[in-house]
C-alpha cells in the first residue's frame, strides 16, 4: 500500500504529472502555434502509394525503397516518415522506427497517427515516461478530431504507460480493463 509521498504522487491529475516530466525536444511546447506540413511533391506521393501497394503485398523491403525515394523528394514529410517508422517498428527494429516518428512529429505535431505511433514506440521500447508525455500529447490532438479507433488506442497505452509508472490517473483513462 501506497502512503506519504508514494500517495501523493500516485494520486496526481494528469496535468501535474506532465508538468513534472521532461518534454522531448520532438514536441512543441505548449501555446506553440502548430502548423501542419505541406503536401508533399506528386512524385513523392506516387512513390508513397506505391510504398502502400507494396507493403499490403507483403514487401515491406521493397516498400522500404519506395519510401526513401519518396523521402529524398519530400524530405519532410510526415505520412513517409510514418510509414517507414511504422515498417521499421514493426520489423523489430524498434529504434530506427521510432527515429522516424520522431522527425515526423517534429515536422507535423497535429498528425495524430505519427505521434501515436511515436508513443506506441516509446511504450514498446519500455520508456515509460516519455510515452506518458508523447501519449498525453497525441491525446489532446485526438480529442480535437482523430478518427474514434486512434482515440481510443491513445488512451488505451496512456492508460497503461501510467499505470507502469504507478499514477492511478490511469484509471480513469483504463478503468474498464483488468491490469491484474
Amino acid at each position: 500500500p501506497k502512503e506519504g509521498d508514494a500517495l501523493q504522487r500516485a494520486q496526481q491529475s494528469l496535468e501535474a504529472i506532465e508538468k513534472e516530466l521532461p518534454r522531448p525536444n520532438y514536441l512543441p511546447h505548449p501555446g506553440a502555434e502548430i502548423k501542419p506540413a505541406a503536401t508533399p511533391p506528386k512524385p513523392a506521393q506516387r512513390a508513397y502509394a506505391e510504398a502502400r501497394q507494396l507493403l499490403r503485398d507483403g514487401n515491406a523491403r521493397e516498400a522500404v525503397g519506395r519510401l526513401e525515394a519518396a523521402l529524398r523528394l519530400a524530405p519532410n514529410s510526415p505520412p513517409i516518415l510514418r510509414m517507414l517508422g511504422r515498417i521499421y517498428s514493426d520489423t523489430g527494429n524498434r529504434v530506427k522506427g521510432a527515429l522516424y516518428y520522431a522527425r515526423a512529429v517534429q515536422n507535423d505535431p497535429t498528425d495524430v497517427r505519427s505521434v501515436f505511433g511515436l508513443g506506441l514506440s516509446e511504450f514498446e521500447r519500455n520508456n515509460f515516461k516519455d510515452a506518458i508525455t508523447v501519449l498525453a500529447f497525441a491525446l489532446r490532438r485526438a480529442e480535437q478530431g482523430a478518427d474514434a479507433d486512434t482515440h481510443l488506442l491513445v488512451r488505451h497505452y496512456l492508460g497503461m504507460a501510467l499505470a507502469r509508472e504507478g499514477y492511478d490517473a490511469a484509471d480513469k483513462l483504463i478503468g474498464y480493463i483488468d491490469r491484474a
